[in-house]
C-alpha cells in the first residue's frame, strides 16, 4: 500500500480534512492528531475496514477500540443508555481527554468492542479531529497510531517509522500536546472506576462529580478497556525504574563498567514528562540505547498515569 503523507497546515486544514474524510467514507485507514496522541482512524461501521486497524498495528483481536466522535448526537448512536452521572461527565470534560465505558447498540461490531457488550467513546479537544469526524459523517473508530505494544504516536516521525505502507494518509500536525493516552472511566452504582489513568486525574474527577473514585482492580472491570490487557508503550530497549536517584547513578555506573549502553530519561516536571515520555523513549531507541533507566515519580495526581505506562512498559508481560 503506498501511504500519502500531508504537513498539516492553516492553508491545507480544509483539503486536508475533506480528503481524509472520504478515506473514511470508502473504507480506508487515516493517522490523525488528537490532543493525547495520533489516532488510526476507520468509519466505525465499516466492519472490513476496522479489521485493517488490527492488522496495521498487529493489534490482538480481544483489545477493544476507543470510538471517537464529534457531537453528542453521535454517542446516542453508539450507546444503549447514557446516564445522569455520565451526562454530567460529559458536560463537564467533553471535549477532552476522558473516555467514558457504555453499553453499545446492536448495531456496534463486537470486533470494536473485543468481543465485549461495552464500547468506549470519547470526544477529542483537538479541532482537526473533531472537523474530520463531522466531514467524515460517521464515529471514527481509532486506537493510538503505533505498532501495537511500541510507545504510542505523538511526532510525525513516529507515525512514518510505524505506519508507513499500512494505511492510506498520515496527517502531521506536530507534537501531541498531551503525550500519554486519555483517561479511561466506567461510572456504576453512583461510584466513578477508573480503568485506565490519564490526564484527567482522580482528584479533578472527584472534585468536578462530587462523587467517589477509585482505581479499578478487578480484571472482569479493566478488560473493556484498551490498553489494560497486554503490555504496552514499551520501547525496544530494557526499560528499569528506580525508586531513589542514588540507586539510579548507582547502577548506571555499573552498566558503565560493563560496557552496556544505559541512558536515563529527566524532565523538569510531570507535564513535560507526560508530554515527552513517548518521543524520548523512541529518541533512545534510535540511538542505540540498551538499557533506558528512569526515577519513579510520586503515584498522584498526572504522576499515576505516567507511572502506569512505566511500569506496562518495563514489565515482559501484563
Amino acid at each position: 500500500m503506498k501511504t500519502e503523507i500531508v504537513r498539516l497546515s492553516k492553508k491545507n486544514w480544509e483539503k486536508v480534512a475533506a480528503k481524509a474524510a472520504e478515506i473514511i467514507r470508502r473504507g480506508g485507514l487515516v493517522v490523525f492528531p488528537t490532543e493525547t496522541v495520533y489516532g488510526l482512524g476507520a468509519s466505525v461501521f465499516d466492519e472490513r475496514a476496522v479489521k485493517k486497524i488490527f492488522k496495521a498495528k498487529g493489534r490482538p483481536s480481544d483489545n477493544p477500540i476507543i470510538v471517537h466522535i464529534a457531537r453528542f448526537s453521535q454517542l446516542k448512536e453508539l450507546a444503549e443508555k447514557i446516564s445522569g452521572i455520565d451526562k454530567k461527565l460529559i458536560k463537564r470534560f467533553w471535549p477532552g481527554p476522558l473516555t467514558l465505558i457504555f453499553k453499545k447498540r446492536k448495531r456496534v461490531s463486537s470486533i470494536i468492542t473485543g468481543g465485549l457488550p461495552s464500547i468506549a467513546v470519547r470526544m477529542p479537544t483537538h479541532p482537526f479531529a473533531r472537523n474530520l469526524i463531522r466531514k467524515a459523517g460517521v464515529p471514527i473508530a481509532a486506537p493510538s497510531a503505533n505498532i501495537s505494544g511500541r510507545p504510542s504516536g505523538t511526532l510525525g516521525r513516529h507515525l512514518r517509522q510505524d505506519l508507513s505502507g499500512r494505511v492510506d494518509l498520515i496527517i502531521d500536525a506536530g507534537p501531541s500536546s498531551v503525550g500519554l493516552e486519555s483517561t479511561v472511566i466506567k461510572t456504576e452504582g453512583g461510584k466513578i472506576f477508573i480503568l485506565r489513568p490519564g490526564a484527567v486525574t482522580k482528584e479533578i474527577l472527584e472534585k468536578a462529580s462530587k462523587l467517589p473514585v477509585f482505581f479499578a482492580k478487578d480484571k472482569k472491570k479493566l478488560q473493556v478497556s484498551p490498553g489494560t490487557k497486554y503490555r504496552h508503550y514499551a520501547p525496544k530497549a530494557k526499560l528499569e525504574i528506580f525508586e531513589s536517584e542514588k540507586e539510579l547513578k548507582k547502577t548506571l555506573q555499573t552498566f558503565k563498567k560493563r560496557k552496556k549502553k544505559a541512558k536515563v530519561l529527566r524532565y523538569k516536571n510531570l507535564k513535560l514528562m507526560s508530554k515527552n515520555l513517548y518521543r524520548d523513549l523512541r529518541s533512545l531507541d534510535q540511538r542505540g540505547a540498551q538499557i533506558i533507566l528512569v526515577k519513579a515519580v510520586s503515584k498522584a495526581g498526572l504522576g499515576v498515569a505516567i507511572m502506569d505506562r512505566l511500569e506496562r512498559a518495563a514489565r515482559d508481560t501484563i
